[in-house]
């Protein structure tokens, strides 16, 4: 195991043993990432792995009471497992995400999750961009075969309305999430296309029978398709690791790292990530196909141009370029000067198209 503990960590067992009354048969506790002083990608990598092992799950457990088992350092009632159906599971492909359809046949079964905050371990996470990308297709990807399950079916047809919600959206929720912005961002500029293809653009001109009722100022795309949602949709997003940098050291720590990570370039490599997520969870679903992903916690920068192109080509670089081509038709369709179609309408979808074609170079110079 990629882990580390002391002396004074490993004395607290006894008060973790303690907590297995009644019910509870699997006891979790959060990590400490080791692996965040190895480059930018491995902070990156590091904050969002403590963000979701600590504040998140947390969370889920109370009051949300959907955490499962993640693969992190949770302490089983073997005895009790090993009578109610083990944790392993036939199918390599199907059960890719082995360690939560464990949590799934637990709570299936009677059994209660305990989360402990007293305790904690450190752990090592991929530092390399490759193999951060490697991981999160391969964690994308379980939880598109988790869709598809009976274990998932079984689970959810159970709960109730409102911890049904939380559990979808605390396991492959989160990635469809990711998916759907990714998908609306392609429909944004598809309906954009198509509204200045129509010369709807003009329709409503001043003069006519809506100035009277105040329906609009100034005629333009913007006023049927506003482009500030992509703001709102990134700091919906951004929030939790900033309240986790609150909690962890303050609001000056916060700031810190905020500024810190977005001189290092956190919003190209958060941006390539949620695309590489929405895109596995969206092939697996899609074709029932998932494999493990072999990933290397070892430095590695130096990649050829043909190898870089090649692995992220078909999910990444060819829509972007799809994207590009009809952002440019819009500009060159629209009825207004290509700096006002740039600063109302498309400046966030050139940021997207600039984030996904060049992280891989960015971060591999």
């Amino acid at each position: 195991m990629n882990q580390d503990a002391h002396l004074a960590e490993a004395l607290k067992l006894r008060n973790v043993l303690a907590q297995f009354v009644g019910n509870t048969r699997l006891v979790g506790f959060p990590e400490q990432m080791i692996t965040d002083r190895s480059g930018s990608v491995a902070s990156f990598a590091a904050l969002s792995e403590q963000v979701f092992g600590t504040i998140v799950q947390r969370f889920m457990a109370k009051p949300l009471n959907v955490r499962f088992h993640y693969g992190h350092p949770d302490v089983w009632d073997l005895t009790w497992v090993r009578g109610n159906g083990g944790v392993s599971k036939a199918s390599k492909q199907l059960h890719l995400s082995e360690d939560i359809f464990g949590g799934m046949n637990l709570m299936l079964r009677g059994g209660r999750v305990k989360y402990l905050g007293f305790k904690m371990v450190g752990k090592a996470r991929e530092v390399s961009f490759d193999g951060t990308n490697q991981f999160n297709f391969k964690i994308s990807s379980g939880n598109g075969m988790q869709l598809i399950s009976r274990d998932f079916h079984r689970l959810a047809k159970n709960l109730d309305l409102f911890r049904m919600l939380s559990f979808f959206q605390s396991s492959a929720g989160i990635f469809f999430t990711e998916w759907m912005l990714f998908a609306s961002l392609f429909a944004f500029v598809v309906c954009k296309l198509m509204i200045a293809m129509l010369h709807v653009e003009t329709f409503f001109s001043a003069g006519d029978a809506f100035d009277s009722v105040g329906f609009h100022d100034e005629p333009g795309t913007e006023v049927l398709y506003p482009s500030q949602w992509m703001i709102q949709a990134t700091l919906v997003m951004a929030w939790p690791s900033m309240l986790e940098g609150w909690l962890d050291g303050g609001f000056a720590k916060m700031f810190t790292r905020f500024f810190q990570h977005a001189l290092a370039g956190a919003h190209v490599f958060n941006m390539f990530i949620a695309k590489t997520r929405g895109y596995a969870i969206d092939h697996t679903v899609t074709s029932g196909k998932a494999l493990y992903q072999v990933t290397r916690r070892g430095m590695r920068m130096r990649h050829s141009f043909v190898s870089l192109y090649t692995r992220y080509a078909v999910s990444h670089i060819t829509p972007s370029a799809e994207m590009a081509a009809y952002v440019v038709m819009l500009t060159a369709l629209s009825r207004f000067g290509p700096m006002y179609v740039f600063v109302m309408t498309t400046w966030h979808v050139w940021f997207a198209i600039t984030c996904l074609s060049l992280a891989p170079w960015l971060f591999h110079p």
